[in-house]
């Protein structure tokens, strides 16, 4: 079995040699100096340009990032977020088995999330919609 498996490598050595002489014999006619030796390859090496460089750097990855937040609705899920949250809306909309005195219990929490779900997707359909 060893030998077996000792062959194989051989083989596989053998075969491996074959190819590199094989490549090196189409080299030979090449300049040494052009030859790229990752690609073996005499092409020339493209650089990218100037613009391309600067979209990695950390200040266009911040402005780019700011481009694309949706301010309107953030204006407004702040707005619906400070009134569903506060001790009034706790105090005087939801029933009294949703809070503990003025805080709220697991199910007035839970029913605060709801209605700020409910309120982001009516928001956001009067965005798309050109309302708001």
């Amino acid at each position: 079995m060893i030998d077996i498996f000792l062959q194989n490598i051989n083989q596989v050595i053998y075969i491996e040699n074959f190819k590199i002489k094989l490549k090196m014999s189409k080299l030979k006619n090449r300049s040494v100096s052009t030859l790229d030796t990752e690609t073996m390859d005499t092409k020339p090496p493209t650089i990218a340009p100037v613009n391309k460089l600067n979209d990695s750097d950390f200040p266009s990855m911040g402005v780019d990032l700011m481009k694309r937040v949706n301010f309107k609705i953030a204006f407004f899920l702040l707005l619906l977020g400070v009134t569903i949250f506060s001790d009034l809306f706790i105090e005087n909309f939801l029933p009294d088995t949703y809070r503990n005195d003025n805080c709220t219990n697991t199910t007035g929490t839970f029913a605060q999330l709801i209605i700020f779900i409910l309120g982001y997707i009516v928001i956001d359909l009067l965005i798309q919609g050109g309302m708001l």
